[in-house]
């Protein structure tokens, strides 16, 4: 039965146009490998996304649901935990599921969604009382993508267990050099006080860059999150090609990138 099931290799993109590709006609974005995959594939041109907002268009892609249904309205709500997603489906059907790159399905921050004051300067409700059910999705279970909960905890390149359905993954939360989560750990054992060379905080002088939030890195191209997520993603096929596993899979290999801040490494 395994033999006949399809692998499934899903790969996602952080806050890219859908012009933004040379395969959609765009003269100066060169990108061959998405190009490539086009050619092989089905382009769809007239598709339209559940909502314009990271969080909220992340939860309906993994339940199916529009956001009045999952409840992610706005950046900063996080996805229920009793959400029933498609990787929980998959699982169920026997496939092996893999995340490896951002994941946006919690917050990344402390910071949920304010309340203004009326017209007529009154006070907002009180916070228990601000969302559509006093359950509010907080604690730590809520916590998991919290840049100083990865950053604190050595062990948190270790863990495994279920995250939404995934029973592997490796998490990278914000975005550019600015990367955090898992991919914190790998970093750091490759480039030494890698945190003070980010360049949020010491880019790279280079008069070129002008844009806002456009920063030259120092780090180089090998470890940027995009490779770390690639190479994550290419670890976990070269052992399934090895016959470590028997379970068919599906993987979610999910970039920040092309999300800014712009701070594209080496010669790119």
């Amino acid at each position: 039965m395994t033999a006949h099931r399809p692998n499934f290799l899903f790969i996602v993109t952080d806050q890219q146009r859908a012009d933004h590709l040379s395969c959609a006609g765009n003269p100066i974005l060169r990108t061959p490998h998405l190009d490539s995959l086009a050619h092989r594939g089905r382009r769809f041109e007239n598709f339209f996304v559940n909502s314009g907002i990271c969080q909220t268009n992340r939860a309906t892609i993994m339940t199916g649901q529009t956001i009045t249904q999952h409840g992610v309205r706005v950046n900063g709500i996080p996805m229920a935990l009793d959400s029933v997603c498609f990787s929980h489906l998959l699982q169920a059907g026997g496939y092996e599921t893999a995340l490896f790159g951002k994941a946006h399905f919690q917050n990344m921050t402390k910071d949920r969604p304010g309340f203004r004051k009326t017209s007529e300067d009154l006070d907002p409700p009180p916070s228990a009382l601000r969302d559509a059910s006093m359950g509010l999705r907080s604690g730590p279970e809520y916590d998991r993508e919290l840049n100083f909960e990865f950053s604190s905890d050595p062990e948190a390149d270790e863990q495994e267990g279920d995250y939404y359905g995934f029973e592997k993954f490796r998490v990278c939360t914000w975005h550019g050099d600015d990367v955090q989560g898992h991919y914190t750990h790998w970093l750091n054992e490759r480039f030494p006080d890698a945190s003070s060379n980010r360049s949020s905080v010491n880019p790279e002088p280079d008069p070129r860059y002008t844009a806002p939030q456009a920063r030259k890195p120092r780090m180089p191209e090998q470890l940027y999150p995009t490779n770390y997520v690639a190479e994550m993603t290419l670890e976990y096929l070269d052992r399934y090609a090895r016959g470590a596993q028997e379970k068919p899979f599906f993987i979610q290999c999910s970039f920040p990138d092309p999300h800014h801040p712009f701070t594209p490494p080496g010669k790119y």
